[in-house]
C-alpha cells in the first residue's frame, strides 16, 4: 500500500523532470508528477504534519502527467515514487515537504516516517483536500535522514489554466504534456 495524504498535482510544459530532482545512489527514482484522487483505506498518525495524519490509498498509484509544474486545484494530487538501491537500509528515514506557509500557524514543513524498502517502490505525495493548501509557490520534498538528504524535488505550484478542473484533468479531457 502507499501511504500519502500528502497528495497534489503537476501538470507540465517542462519536459526536463531529470533535472528537477536530485538523488544520492541510496536512492532509486520512479515516478515524478501529478495524481488524481485516490480512494483512502484509511489514516496513520503523522504528528509532524499539519493535521496530524496521513493516508494509506488503495491501488498502486499513476501519474496523470510527469512533470513538476502543478496546476492549484484542490483535490489534485503531485510527488514521487521511490525506493531503497539494492542492500540499502536508512533507519529512521523521513519524508519531508516544505511549502509556503499554511493555516493559521503558517506551517511551512511537514515530515512523516515512510515505509521504504529495497523492493517496493514508496509514494510521497500531497494532495491539496482543503482549499487554505492550494498554496501558490514552491514546494520541494526531500528523503532525509540523521542530517543528509538522500533525495530531494521542486515544484512550482502555479495557477490552474482557465478552464482545467480536477475532472478535466482527471477524465482525460485536458491532457498535460
Amino acid at each position: 500500500m502507499f501511504k500519502m495524504r500528502m497528495i497534489t498535482t503537476v501538470f507540465a510544459l517542462i519536459p526536463a523532470i531529470a533535472s528537477a530532482y536530485e538523488a544520492k545512489p541510496t536512492i532509486v527514482v520512479g515516478d515524478i508528477g501529478l495524481h488524481c484522487p485516490y480512494e483512502v483505506l484509511a489514516s496513520e498518525p503523522a504528528p509532524d504534519t499539519e493535521i496530524g495524519a496521513i493516508d494509506v490509498i488503495a491501488g498502486d498509484p499513476t501519474v496523470v502527467s510527469t512533470t513538476t509544474t502543478v496546476p492549484a486545484i484542490q483535490h489534485l494530487g503531485f510527488g514521487f515514487q521511490a525506493r531503497l538501491a539494492d542492500g540499502i537500509k536508512l533507519p529512521g528515514a523521513e519524508i519531508v515537504v516544505r511549502h509556503p506557509p499554511m493555516g493559521t500557524d503558517g506551517v511551512t514543513e511537514q515530515r512523516w516516517t515512510p515505509s521504504l524498502s529495497d523492493q517496493d517502490f514508496s509514494l510521497g505525495m500531497y494532495r491539496f483536500d482543503m482549499p487554505y493548501e492550494v498554496l501558490i509557490g514552491e514546494w520541494s520534498f526531500a528523503i532525509e535522514q540523521a542530517g543528509q538528504t538522500h533525495f530531494s524535488v521542486t515544484f512550482d505550484v502555479v495557477p490552474a489554466p482557465v478552464g482545467m478542473s480536477i475532472e478535466s484533468l482527471c477524465s482525460g479531457d485536458m491532457l498535460l504534456s
